[in-house]
């Protein structure tokens, strides 16, 4: 039953390729001189209908029958929805640059709805409607974005590997995108970061960035890049730029660690001085009967507490105690730099303020 399907499916789409050709009527007899031969000067101008661009991306995007790997999961067709759900934005969200993916990239100009595309923009095409409109730089088509995704999690299984297998990977671009934002060092995400460098805003969904990070997952090993997430789950760099602010932030943080642990050292002192001076008072209330004024004997009522100083003290842990544990989840991100921000504005710190500090307390960093 599926293959007599399958005929009728092809049939409609040699039809419909005729149809979005021009072949047809007065477009046969107006535009064919342009599918036939592009390179034309006359052709510089010609416009392919957006109608027929909308017609054959639908076509090429609907799912194949009995396929273990349709036609949705093809990468042009990935960033075909996600222009139409508004997460992708920019010169690539063009039909005809979309066609250039699923046609060129994806080696689908076979294909009926192709066809009249293929015709049209061939290498020495004319038509500046193709020129301008050029697919995404070094795309990473669907078999190959799939290839990669499962090689990754063949090696080191994780949370997205789960939406892509052999038998159902709808969407191998998107899972390759999370994956190598996460572990951009491995040699499968190599075709990855060639096509992210080469373009610019707008496909953040695939590659990070301002218009749409992925969230990070947690690597617990050493690592560089800038795709972490720093204390709360807005903390993400989304450029190099931000990532430079963070390491400025954490290293600064810790400097100004050993500044208050250096100011409560100082304190410390003074108020050393007022407990001794308290607690001479409540041994005397304790142990000294006093004379009034009217010659009976008396005693001080009570021995009272420094409340004050341990207030200070108080407030002095919870603001240190709260910047140490900040430091320390920071530096547990596992990311070389922010790692080595931390220790070097400890190592910093001490050598402003390390003299103020009492003994011992400089070194420890976290969590006292």
């Amino acid at each position: 039953m599926w293959h007599i399907a399958m005929i009728i499916f092809l049939y409609f789409g040699m039809a419909f390729g005729d149809i979005i050709s021009g072949s047809s009527g007065s477009n046969r007899n107006s535009n064919a001189s342009c599918f036939d031969d592009p390179s034309q000067m006359s052709c510089m101008n010609y416009i392919y209908p957006a109608s027929n661009i909308s017609n054959a991306i639908n076509m090429l995007c609907m799912p194949m029958l009995h396929g273990n790997m349709g036609m949705p999961s093809m990468a042009g067709c990935s960033v075909s929805r996600q222009c139409k759900a508004k997460k992708a934005s920019g010169q690539y969200c063009n039909g005809m640059s979309i066609l250039a993916d699923v046609c060129f990239v994806e080696q689908m100009s076979g294909m009926s709805a192709c066809k009249p595309y293929a015709a049209l923009c061939r290498p020495s095409s004319m038509v500046m409607q193709c020129t301008m409109n050029p697919s995404v730089p070094n795309f990473v088509s669907g078999m190959s974005a799939k290839k990669s995704v499962l090689d990754m999690c063949q090696m080191m299984p994780m949370d997205p590997c789960s939406d892509c297998t052999t038998s159902k990977c709808p969407d191998p671009l998107m899972t390759l995108g999370m994956l190598c934002q996460s572990m951009s060092g491995m040699k499968q995400c190599a075709d990855w970061t060639k096509m992210c460098s080469s373009i610019g805003n707008g496909m953040g969904m695939y590659c990070g960035g301002s218009d749409g990070p992925i969230v990070p997952m947690m690597r617990m090993y050493f690592h560089t890049g800038i795709n972490d997430i720093f204390l709360f789950k807005s903390w993400v760099p989304k450029n190099h730029f931000d990532y430079f602010l963070f390491l400025v932030f954490f290293f600064f943080l810790a400097v100004f660690q050993i500044f208050l642990k250096g100011l409560r050292s100082l304190k410390e002192k003074k108020w050393q001085k007022s407990d001794k001076a308290m607690a001479k008072l409540n041994s005397v209330a304790k142990n000294e009967p006093l004379l009034s004024n009217d010659g009976s004997i008396t005693k001080i009522k009570g021995a009272r507490i420094p409340f004050l100083n341990n207030s200070m003290r108080a407030l002095f842990v919870f603001v240190t105690g709260t910047f140490d544990y900040c430091l320390m989840f920071a530096a547990m991100t596992f990311n070389v730099g922010i790692f080595f921000a931390v220790v070097c504005g400890f190592a910093f710190g001490t050598l402003l303020f390390g003299h103020k500090v009492k003994d011992g307390e400089t070194y420890a960093m976290c969590c006292t």
